[in-house]
């Protein structure tokens, strides 16, 4: 067993004997769904903005992954239209509309003195979607008439970059009857990271290449909300965001041979400078329309829109100086998407519940790669086969869910059904195509006394295709050329969720538990294009499993106020069989764990607050026609201390990456195919990122 993995078990170890240590709770102490934080649970507290009052709610999934199994098959896809807005966080009761437009961004500028409670609501949730294990947060809030906000600056030490500045200002406030919120905000984005690659045939090293990778970049972001009561029975809130993230770089590559002896002798530099811009802009909304105290219309919106360029130049010369390779690669990414949403809800006395609605979504890309590579300029193209092309998807979706109660027992039951037709346009491809799937599900949630729940979700998912994996790319790392696949299908899966959750008395904190099977068709991975390469492809089926465990505590009990700990952890595996071998394997990159925490102390009498996170992972496996990749990361960890100046200032320094943690990968070639098991060759991969401190100045006006 590796270390990180003896860790992360120990890591697991140690809430399960702290939880042992509290008493049950009470029936008196929680409400069966809704556990309620009122201003003065906070009044003793290290807080500022809204974000720092739910960092310190014991078990707040706010920040931690919602399903950290991933999508459908747990690779990673996303859900469809504006269901795939993971968000578990309203404010008064309402979801933000958007996507790239983040709900945890305006919590972040909106200030504390303007909650009046915080709701965390146990199981289904229907404004969020969420599932019967889901936890859902609600902000309420005094309401906005007087102005007020928040702002921070920040200084950041790179090591051997400069330092760089970060800056964000927040307002909330109320113009008549609309509420209104801005924001500003800008982020040094830089890193500096060393890499070194050793290459070797049966243990003898042949090649080595330290490469130095350092990025410079800042992110500016521009976000707005207003919401509006249009009549007594109508509202309407807008929402929308601009962001832009200009960033270069400079990849310089020192190459060594190794002589008999192992010494290494120069014969080679490369040196690459290349800039990237992304812009996204984003505007959403929500019209409601109360018809009676029991049926209430609802419309959502959302266009999104993001454009990707690079442009990179690589120049390699041997140690004389001469050239040997010139290469210039171009990528012109464009995407958008727009959703329409509507539903109807209706509500009865006797708790009985029925949503009814449409949704109508329209997804484009717009992509194209080029490389030119030789000795002189002009250099000439390469030829890279489905290099270009423009995607549009046009989906439909009608679903229904009813729930109902029956004793402690709450019952969804939801039926969805989609249909989806794609135009592929491009210099290698021209094609239409359609999809339609139907989609049921049934979530139960019990609650068998007022400190347990019980819950099980069991639904069909349909994960969002990933537009880019149709079209030929190359990878920045590796510096190769990966086709693409027009003919891509998403991952379909059958999702098994059952679970409990135990809260304990007096608040001191809760466990929740969760194991969850996916039986996964058409699994998103790696297929033979020809004899020598591969392509993004469809597998017949696979299974998905694991277990995730979030955990909160706090430690008024063991003579510690202030002090909480919030943390999960997810184990998992998976089996498909590999298009290459024939041999069953796990899914393409999944994690074998992944798990974190974060513990922060507020001691009242010393005005501030110190705290450690933790983050850790598991191995991911890549596995191609020609060879088999491992990788793993160190550990990360972030340490910080705060201290309160005044009635409305906050200092806090905070050390990342504090040891330099590396990302590791061994990779295995074989020159006739991986299916005959003979290995030519290897490259072990040693990368490390450099440590990093910020020192920032947060108030509120």
């Amino acid at each position: 067993m590796k270390k990180a993995d003896r860790l992360s078990f120990r890591f697991l170890a140690i809430p399960l004997l702290v939880l042992g240590l509290y008493r049950p709770a009470a029936a008196s102490d929680v409400q069966p769904d809704t556990t309620v934080y009122t201003a003065d649970y906070f009044a003793s507290l290290n807080v500022l903005t809204v974000r720092d009052m739910v960092r310190r709610i014991p078990g707040s999934e706010a920040q931690l992954p919602q399903n950290p199994a991933g999508g459908p098959g747990g690779s990673g896809g996303q859900r469809r239209g504006l269901r795939d807005k993971s968000d578990r966080i309203l404010i008064n009761g309402k979801k933000l509309t958007g996507k790239a437009n983040e709900t945890d961004d305006l919590l972040e500028r909106l200030p504390a003195s303007k909650v009046l409670r915080i709701e965390v609501v146990d199981g289904m949730v229907t404004e969020t979607e969420s599932d019967a294990g889901a936890r859902t947060i609600n902000i309420i809030t005094t309401g906005l008439a007087g102005g007020s906000g928040t702002w921070e600056v920040s200084l950041r030490w790179l090591d051997d970059l400069r330092t760089t500045t970060g800056a964000s200002l927040g307002y909330s406030g109320q113009i008549k009857s609309a509420d209104i919120a801005l924001g500003i905000t800008t982020t040094p984005n830089g890193s500096l990271t060393h890499r070194d690659d050793i290459e070797g045939v049966a243990g003898i090293p042949l090649e080595r290449i330290l490469e130095t990778r350092t990025r410079t970049a800042h992110k500016t972001e521009l976000t707005g909300s207003v919401r509006m009561p249009l009549s007594a029975t109508r509202t309407l809130q807008i929402n929308g965001l601009y962001e832009k993230e200009p960033r270069e770089g400079v990849n310089r590559d020192d190459i060594f041979e190794f002589l008999p002896d192992e010494s290494l002798r120069p014969i080679g530099f490369s040196d690459e400078p290349l800039r990237r811009t992304r812009e996204i802009w984003e505007i959403g909304g929500t019209y409601e329309h109360q018809l009676n105290d029991a049926n209430l219309i609802q419309v959502l919106f959302l266009r999104n829109e993001n454009d990707n360029d690079r442009q990179s130049r690589q120049t390699t010369t041997d140690v004389n100086g001469q050239f040997v390779e010139r290469n210039h690669e171009i990528r012109d990414e464009h995407a958008a998407e727009t959703v329409l949403r509507g539903t109807w809800f209706t509500q009865r006395e006797s708790g009985r519940e029925f949503d009814l609605g449409l949704e109508l979504a329209v997804n484009t890309l717009d992509k194209l790669v080029a490389l030119f590579e030789g000795q002189s300029e002009p250099l000439p193209p390469v030829a890279i086969p489905n290099a270009d092309q423009v995607i549009r998807e046009d989906r439909a979706e009608i679903f229904a869910n009813y729930s109902f109660s029956l004793s402690n027992l709450r019952v969804r039951l939801g039926i969805a059904a989609e249909y989806s037709e794609f135009d592929q346009q491009g210099s290698d491809v021209s094609q239409n195509r359609t999809l339609d799937y139907l989609k049921p599900s049934v979530d139960l949630s019990y609650d068998g006394t007022n400190d347990r729940r019980y819950f099980l979700t069991f639904k069909r998912d349909v994960s969002q295709l990933q537009f880019d994996d149709f079209i030929a790319s190359i990878d920045p790392v590796d510096r190769e050329i990966r086709a693409g696949n027009p003919n891509l299908l998403p991952e379909t899966s059958w999702n098994l969720d059952v679970g409990s959750e135990h809260r304990f008395g007096e608040d001191a904190g809760l466990l929740k538990l969760r194991l969850f099977h996916r039986w996964v068709e058409d699994v998103n991975d790696l297929i033979p294009l020809d004899l020598d390469d591969s392509q993004p492809g469809n597998l017949p089926d696979g299974r998905h499993w694991g277990i995730n465990i979030v955990f909160g505590l706090r430690f008024q009990g063991l003579g510690l106020p202030g002090a909480v700990l919030n943390g999960f952890y997810t184990w998992q595996d998976s089996e498909v069989i590999d298009p290459f071998s024939g041999e069953p394997r796990p899914f393409l990159n999944q994690k074998q764990f992944e798990a974190g925490f974060e513990y922060r102390h507020d001691i009242e009498r010393f005005r501030g607050a110190y705290g450690i996170s933790w983050s850790g992972e598991g191995r991911r496996h890549r596995f191609d026609v020609d060879r088999a990749d491992i990788d793993w990361n160190d550990d990360a960890i972030e340490v910080f201390i705060e201290r309160r100046l005044g009635r409305s200032l906050i200092l806090k320094l905070a050390a990342n990456q504090i040891y330099e943690p590396r990302s590791e990968r061994e990779r295995f070639n074989y020159e006739t195919g991986r299916s005959t098991g003979i290995e030519t060759s290897t490259v072990s991969r040693d990368q490390a990122l450099r440590r990093f401190m910020t020192l920032s100045l947060t108030g509120t006006f």
